[in-house]
């Protein structure tokens, strides 16, 4: 009997831990946003074209209608005070920030992610983070991303300093520390010439 007692007991217990943590879970679930950012893809082509791969998932069992979503570098915060008023804190946008805008309306399916892909010109690269401002069925919802990845997709000439190769990669590895001193000697305040002239591989093999 005490056995049983005992028994029901812990199954209250189990009980009373699952609605609580459901409680909590659903109290976590109604403040999330509905929309989030996870990652933004950013690759540069030439002449400052910039081309944007920009991650947008729902959080919601529905489907989300995004109105228009502007990218901006950052958010401005600024004190504020007016005559015979106290001083405030207001958060802006500042159009100087500002990378793109896109009023096309689409829709995000349910617990789904939409790519949203912009080309746009700017003179310089995202930092590490962007803020985004979207206009969806959810109203005005402002949503941080830190998670910047940035390619650069330029032609690049490669002109080695030398390039020597060998039938089996065992055999490169003497060139290969050689290179290693050779840089090295480098970046050594005083240049040695002569040892670096010793050492270094030579040409294109």
């Amino acid at each position: 009997m005490e056995n049983f007692k005992l028994l029901v007991d812990i199954l209250s217990s189990i009980a009373s831990f699952v609605a609580i943590a459901t409680v909590l879970y659903a109290l976590y679930a109604s403040k999330k946003s509905p929309i989030e950012i996870p990652e933004v893809i950013v690759s540069k082509s030439d002449n400052d074209n910039f081309r944007f791969i920009v991650k947008i998932k729902n959080s919601k069992p529905y489907p989300v209608t995004i109105k228009s979503i502007t990218c901006y570098r950052k958010i401005t915060h600024r004190v504020e005070k007016r005559k015979m008023e106290r001083p405030r804190i207001r958060s802006v946008f500042d159009l100087s920030d500002r990378i793109f805008t896109n009023r096309d309306e689409f829709i995000v399916s349910e617990l789904g992610e939409q790519p949203l892909i912009i080309k746009t010109k700017i003179n310089h690269p995202p930092g590490k983070s962007l803020t985004f401002l979207t206009d969806s069925t959810h109203g005005f919802i402002t949503i941080k991303c830190k998670n910047i990845k940035l390619f650069n997709t330029e032609t690049e000439i490669f002109c080695p300093e030398f390039m020597v190769s060998k039938s089996s990669k065992i055999s490169t590895l003497p060139t290969y520390i050689r290179g290693h001193i050779t840089h090295a000697i480098d970046l050594l305040p005083l240049r040695i010439n002569w040892l670096r002239k010793l050492i270094a591989p030579k040409g294109i093999e």
